[in-house]
């Protein structure tokens, strides 16, 4: 196996990984997700997590689901299982994640509306956590753009592929994230060419992490936690610009 394709390989599993462990990470603790996330491998025999689309599903389905279920109860670990379905083919067959997209556009913000000044630059899509920095910049880009925001990796995904814009810019408030940067990255080679990512207050190791994760792919911009959201919406509008 060449260097580069062993790589490759490395890469996707760790990308699948993540995605799974973030959803776990929605009900318990990042300790007892990766607990229960090894124990689900050892049921199944696996050394890592497969990258196969129906591999994937099978093991999902099937041993994570008893995994949670013997901590949960089978109600909690269905919930989590069901959410992963949908973004589970986006995340295991990298070659048709282009083929992949939503067939309904969300709607907008629904703690601003855009007023109808004329054709929107583009799809911003926030993922904050923080009220008072989502409310602030949301606001400040309302009359410009298309200004959406996430509250978890799979509504993230879905506003990205159900656009009607091609170059979405994504702002991560890395200060208090609602969708971790981390599992973004991994994803990163999902998203449209020429889509931004700006990382809102991510420290420097943060940012070198993502940017290896995402192989070269995205447009990655850091700025300080301190810059106001009036000027991150600057920056948003120049990237849109661009």
């Amino acid at each position: 196996m060449s260097i580069s394709l062993a790589t490759r390989k490395h890469s996707n599993h760790a990308r699948v990984e993540r995605v799974l462990v973030e959803a776990i990470e929605a009900v318990v603790t990042p300790n007892i997700a990766a607990k229960l996330l090894t124990g689900a491998l050892r049921a199944a025999l696996l050394s890592a997590v497969p990258t196969d689309r129906a591999e994937l599903t099978r093991f999902v389905k099937g041993q994570l689901f008893d995994s949670l279920a013997g901590m949960l109860g089978d109600d909690e670990a269905g919930i989590v299982v069901e959410g992963l379905m949908p973004i589970l083919p986006r995340v295991s067959d990298p070659s048709e994640h282009s083929q992949i997209r939503a067939t309904t556009r969300p709607a907008r913000s629904d703690e601003f509306t855009r007023p109808e000044v004329g054709e929107p630059l583009g799809v911003a899509i926030i993922a904050s956590a923080h009220p008072t920095r989502r409310s602030g910049l949301l606001h400040d880009l309302g009359s410009d753009c298309v200004a959406l925001h996430a509250d978890d990796l799979m509504a993230l995904f879905d506003q990205v592929h159900a656009s009607a814009f091609a170059h979405p810019v994504l702002v991560l408030d890395c200060l208090s994230p609602s969708v971790n940067p981390i599992s973004v990255a991994t994803l990163v080679p999902d998203l449209p060419q020429g889509s931004s990512i700006v990382l809102w207050g991510a420290s420097a190791a943060l940012e070198a992490e993502v940017v290896a994760l995402g192989q070269g792919q995205g447009r990655f911009i850091r700025c300080e936690g301190n810059v106001s959201p009036g000027d991150v919406a600057s920056l948003v509008r120049a990237l849109l610009g661009n």
